[in-house]
């Protein structure tokens, strides 16, 4: 997912965090998104279980309201065998 910051301010985000199955890196941290610019947040998802799996990823930073929540969902398949 692409963060843009679409203010006229550096945008500074304090933490990102996910949850359930999913994972995440991203470029976003420790240095400031300048206006008009964006950053990578790859979002990684690793089912520990089958179905309809949901999670949500939090970015925190210095904008009204200081949180972006982003619900995500994801489809657990069985793994594959063989006899």
């Amino acid at each position: 997912m692409t963060l843009q910051n679409t203010g006229t301010n550096p945008l500074a985000v304090t933490s990102i965090a996910v949850s359930g199955d999913f994972g995440e890196t991203d470029n976003c941290m420790n240095s400031s998104v300048a206006a008009g610019s964006t950053c990578a947040i790859q979002v990684t998802f690793t089912p520990t279980g089958t179905g309809t799996l949901t999670g949500q990823i939090t970015i925190n930073a210095n904008v009204n309201g200081g949180e972006l929540t982003v619900n995500m969902t994801g489809t657990g398949a069985p793994e594959a065998w063989s006899a």
